[in-house]
């Protein structure tokens, strides 16, 4: 790997990833001390910083993050990958929460957000830090991406040295195809710049098309976030930030960790008539090889606390849950299973813990047999194939009828396809 590559060898040893920081240089100089660094990025236990991306917006003071980011980095105490909101600022793309590199205060609400705003000086030294910075970081069994691990982009990402050419090549090349296909709408032509892009991939996830438009980042958005995470199941841990969840989520219910828990939302809280100075957000990093999550406010949990918790039971049926990786084939039913057997299986997996709401469960499950009815072996993850077939066990649960034959081949065609994708993994 080499170390002009956007993809290059991340730090030997005992590490600390750092989530989003968001422009809270309080939180992150607390969490510095939390973990035992020094000011200058130093630890008596040779432990390294890595950084997630995201440094700046939002929070009161984008350039004091950046600043502190790019001279560990330079002194070679600390790591960092470059993630959506560093690239926006690479780009020089306007956006809702970017104000303060343009010179301008950020309205939130109605409110102003406090911030220190940038000069000429600033807006020339940050673009070209964010420049220098790698889309991945990988060791033997860790790899470290902003937003989100997709295979053949990260291949892209090899052969590249630059970012910001890297994504306007793919941005003209997305766009010479969008504009050989007439009856794409705007929201179809921004999936393709989303989904192809390799640069986008990586540092703001893979989307789809939402059902309903929802209002989001100051903008009404047709697309959201799909949890890819969910899915994956290489053998080298994943970590990864992007996603906002609370402390409290569940965290590790796979072999892919975000540790981004909202600290860029504090911006929120400071605004409320309300605040007292408490934040329910919080700014973490991940300790490896412990597996800890210490947090600014000096508190810290294993991630095993949170597999204890970890879909464990169906918040709907109340059933013990099987994740996808810990399927095995003796856990799929046969081609000879009866309706009660598939019933109890497609109950191990509860579709409304993955997706927002029962709409969501009910629109993959309408693809799923739609690629049935076209094919006659739904090709899909092993996420949705599972969604499809609880959606079919909660529907047939509602109307309190077994399925009928026809809707019976359709779901052992989808039990089978599970299987046959478990089966591949094994192998």
């Amino acid at each position: 790997m080499s170390n002009t590559s956007l993809v290059r060898p991340l730090f030997e040893g005992p590490l600390d990833i750092v989530g989003d920081v968001h422009g809270e240089i309080d939180a992150l100089c607390n969490l510095m001390k939390q973990l035992g660094y020094s000011d200058d990025g130093l630890h008596s236990d040779g432990r390294r910083l890595v950084f997630l991306g995201d440094l700046t917006d939002r929070g009161p003071d984008s350039p004091a993050v950046v600043d502190l980011v790019e001279r560990l980095v330079s002194t070679g105490t600390a790591q960092c990958v470059l993630g959506n909101h560093d690239l926006n600022i690479l780009l020089r793309h306007r956006k809702y929460d970017n104000d303060w590199f343009f010179g301008h205060t950020f309205l939130h609400e109605g409110r102003i957000v406090p911030q220190k705003l940038a000069d000429e000086a600033i807006r020339e030294s940050v673009p070209r830090f964010f420049r220098t910075l790698p889309l991945v970081l990988e060791r033997p069994g860790l790899r470290v991406v902003h937003a989100c691990w997709m295979p053949q982009m990260v291949d892209v990402a090899r052969q590249g040295s630059n970012a910001k050419r890297l994504y306007n090549g793919y941005r003209k090349l997305i766009d010479t195809d969008n504009e050989r296909r007439p009856l794409l709408d705007d929201t179809d032509r921004d999936l393709q710049h989303q989904n192809r892009n390799p640069v986008k991939v990586l540092t703001s996830g893979i989307e789809e098309r939402l059902d309903s438009p929802q209002w989001a980042g100051g903008r009404l958005r047709h697309l959201g976030r799909v949890s890819w995470w969910k899915d994956y199941e290489d053998s080298e841990v994943c970590v990864f930030g992007h996603y906002s969840l609370r402390p409290d989520m569940s965290n590790a219910s796979c072999r892919a960790v975000c540790v981004d828990f909202g600290v860029g939302k504090r911006y929120e809280e400071r605004v409320q008539p309300d605040f007292e100075g408490q934040y329910a957000s919080k700014l973490a990093a991940l300790q490896i090889p412990e597996r800890r999550l210490v947090f600014d406010d000096g508190s810290s949990r294993l991630l095993s606390d949170y597999e204890a918790s970890s879909l464990a039971v169906s918040s709907t049926t109340g059933i013990r849950q099987i994740s996808n990786r810990g399927l095995s084939l003796g856990s799929i039913p046969d081609q000879t299973a009866d309706w009660g057997d598939i019933e109890r299986f497609a109950y191990t997996f509860d579709g409304y813990d993955h997706r927002k709401d029962v709409s969501d469960c009910g629109e993959i499950s309408r693809r799923v047999q739609g690629q049935y009815k076209r094919g006659g072996a739904p090709m899909a993850t092993v996420t949705d194939l599972r969604i499809a077939l609880f959606f079919e066990a909660r529907s047939a649960h509602h109307t309190g009828e077994q399925p009928g034959k026809a809707r019976m081949k359709y779901i052992r065609a989808i039990v089978e396809s599970i299987r046959n994708s478990v089966e591949a993994f094994r192998q």
